[in-house]
């Protein structure tokens, strides 16, 4: 099943009309740990001779900071002369960045979008008769003439070498105390069962690439990869492998070779820049705006025209003021008949 857990969220806001504080905003990018349980339903034919097993599996990522991986934001890098700013960082509760909002004359809307960080439930049941009779002699023994055996696997993603995606993990699953009993019994009838997490593309995709990085300032991301999770039973007598479930995660990292970053601008000294950024709960990208203004018409409204008087006139202005010119000597010529004769006033 699939459940949603909101975000807590801490907020940090910072707003400046000439200068801002010479503080430093640290955060974490994100580590994520998968876990999968699954349960084990063996019964046996009815002549007791064979084994009848069947599977259900859920899994659950869980994305949280990853200490190693601090970075430091210095918001005073942000700050321009004669600039008005305003930041806005958002964070998780354990440290990791969720959104910023960056804007040079006022502070923009802010949208924050969680990633559900839990796999959806459930699997594809198998019955498949790969047991021995002996071990049927002891279910026949309980009260429901069946068991259910219980197993767990957990591990926590990481960045294969340089390049941009996650080492494969192949497990085994482990029974849970109340199941081990069971294992010591009959455990030599039963199938091995392994967990796997294989990255299903090359490389992690990235939504900003080329980033120029002089005049800006720096955030340093994770970067995100879907992988398939995935059941596999295989018998101790023929070693044959089948898969009995599956389901699709995604796997966040931080690459050894080149870090993922996206630039912040500076601010400007004349119009209005804004930056926004949402991140998911896996520190995935999931959105981002850019907007400028350059404001050369407030700065020419400001100068007192000072950028009209001085720039080439086109025709089309040039006949304009001609025309302008002429309408003033028109109504000098009848303010001044109407004065010497007010009965000629039109």
């Amino acid at each position: 099943m699939l459940k949603q857990a909101p975000l807590l969220l801490a907020p940090l806001f910072v707003a400046a009309c000439a200068t801002v504080p010479d503080a430093t905003v640290h955060y974490y990018r994100t580590m994520a740990t998968t876990q999968v349980a699954v349960t084990q339903a063996v019964s046996c034919t009815p002549a007791g001779d064979r084994l009848l097993i069947g599977y259900s599996a859920v899994s659950t990522t869980v994305n949280a900071a990853d200490p190693k991986t601090e970075v430091k934001i210095h918001i005073k890098d942000i700050d321009g002369r004669l600039a008005n700013i305003a930041e806005a960082f958002k964070f998780s509760e354990d440290g990791r960045l969720s959104s910023v909002n960056s804007t040079m004359t006022g502070v923009g809307d802010t949208v924050l979008k969680d990633l559900l960080g839990v796999v959806g439930a459930g699997g594809k049941g198998l019955i498949a008769p790969m047991g021995e009779a002996q071990a049927c002699t002891e279910i026949g023994k309980t009260k429901d003439k069946n068991i259910t055996l219980t197993y767990k696997a957990q591990w926590t993603y990481q960045p294969s070498g340089s390049a941009r995606t996650v080492d494969e993990v192949d497990t085994a699953l482990i029974p849970d105390d109340a199941s081990q009993p069971w294992i010591d019994k009959i455990g030599g009838a039963l199938p091995d069962l392994s967990a796997k997490a294989t990255p299903t593309l090359k490389e992690a995709h990235r939504v900003v690439s080329d980033v120029a990085t002089a005049d800006a300032v720096i955030l340093k991301l994770n970067d995100t990869i879907p992988v398939r999770l995935s059941v596999n039973a295989t018998k101790k007598a023929t070693k044959a492998t089948h898969e009995v479930w599956s389901a699709d995660a995604v796997a966040p990292f931080v690459t050894t070779a080149d870090d993922y970053v996206v630039a912040i601008p500076k601010a400007a000294i004349l119009g209005k820049q804004t930056f926004a950024l949402t991140l998911a709960d896996s520190g995935a990208i999931t959105e981002l705006d850019f907007g400028k203004d350059s404001g050369v018409d407030a700065a020419v409204n400001s100068a007192g025209g000072v950028y009209n008087a001085l720039r080439p006139r086109t025709a089309a202005e040039k006949l304009a003021e001609l025309k302008a010119a002429d309408d003033l000597k028109a109504e000098q010529v009848r303010a001044a008949q109407c004065n010497a004769d007010p009965t000629t006033c039109k």
